[in-house]
């Protein structure tokens, strides 16, 4: 079993806060500053670079996975969203499902924006039209689309925290 196949979606939250972390140029106490304004006093920055550094046991498993408070608390303070922790930023990666379940990044996205439409019905249409080149290129001209409209929100959100810490 390689790396990659013991991939869990707690180490894709783990490197997707550090690469969030990262673009900001925040350090690991900058971040457990923010969680600790939100009430999250836990999330010190020990606890995060433990999440970030996944460490494994002797199985290859993480010794520590990431809760769904943790998640919310780590995106309020990163000032994104849970879904953007949850979903790596490549549209040719396979994304961990459940530990024996790996499914197109695309379609991963999909499933989190589809509201109530299951997993195996988002594939099942992805196999119907997989011959598409339309399709493909319409898909992926969305999340191109998805992902600039994204960081220049994210851009606004910073320019607009730095203005009133200025003023």
């Amino acid at each position: 079993m390689t790396e990659e196949s013991r991939k869990v979606l707690s180490d894709v939250v783990a490197e997707r806060v550090k690469e969030v972390r990262a673009r900001r140029s925040w350090s690991a106490q900058q971040l457990a500053d923010r969680c600790a304004e939100l009430g999250a006093t836990q999330m010190t920055p020990s606890v995060i670079a433990n999440i970030e550094a996944g460490r494994r046991g002797k199985d290859g498993r993480r010794r520590r996975e990431i809760t769904v408070d943790e998640l919310f608390v780590l995106a309020e303070a990163l000032g994104t969203s849970p879904t953007d922790l949850l979903v790596m930023p490549s549209v040719d990666a396979t994304h961990p499902v459940t530990p024996n379940r790996q499914a197109p990044m695309q379609l991963v996205r999909a499933w989190l924006d589809m509201h109530m439409v299951p997993l195996d019905e988002v594939i099942e249409y992805w196999e119907r039209m997989q011959g598409s080149d339309e399709l493909a290129e319409d898909l992926r001209r969305r999340w191109y689309a998805e992902q600039d409209a994204y960081q220049r929100r994210v851009d606004g959100v910073r320019l607009l925290r730095e203005s009133r810490a200025e003023g």
